[in-house]
């Protein structure tokens, strides 16, 4: 047993870091882990400073983007219907904006052709109807990267049901 004991000890010691190491091995971790990911993704700069935005509709008139400008919104975060809810509408709702000067930051997923895209219970819970969830918000992320070249964001907490 005393074998046992001293052995024990022995290899304790070997793995025993103080506060100090710690976390100069974990910031050292941190950092591996930052400078190996690579990755396609294009990174659009935007100028430092606080930037003016508000939800508002998908089809703005005339009159409501000369308010918009002439209040300075420079972005706007847009709703979906299930008659937008796709890759030829969301690229309208863009251009529509980008005419007046105004980005679009982010387009919601709000909807699909089964109810709403946002918080879906299906997939976090697993429940009957997930698989056609994950089809309908995947086809939203597609119908997004379509008309997208200049959105900023997408407004969604459903990431991390497709990892």
């Amino acid at each position: 047993m005393k074998n046992v004991d001293e052995h024990r000890e022995t290899e304790d010691s070997k793995f025993k870091l103080g506060r100090r190491e710690f976390g100069q091995a974990a910031l050292a971790a941190a950092l591996a882990a930052t400078t190996t990911q690579t990755g396609s993704a294009t990174v659009h700069p935007n100028p430092p400073g606080i930037k003016i935005c508000t939800s508002y509709r998908a089809d703005p008139t005339d009159e409501d983007l000369l308010f918009l400008n002439q209040i300075g919104v420079e972005y706007v975060s847009l709703g979906a219907t299930p008659e937008t809810a796709n890759a030829e509408a969301f690229t309208k709702m863009r251009e529509r904006y980008e005419s007046a000067g105004i980005k679009v930051y982010n387009i919601g997923s709000g909807v699909g052709p089964s109810g709403s895209l946002h918080n879906m219970p299906e997939v976090t819970l697993n429940l009957p109807g997930r698989d056609q969830k994950i089809a309908e918000y995947k086809n939203y992320l597609r119908y997004v990267g379509a008309g997208r070249r200049t959105l900023h964001d997408l407004c969604t907490h459903g990431q991390r049901y497709l990892e």
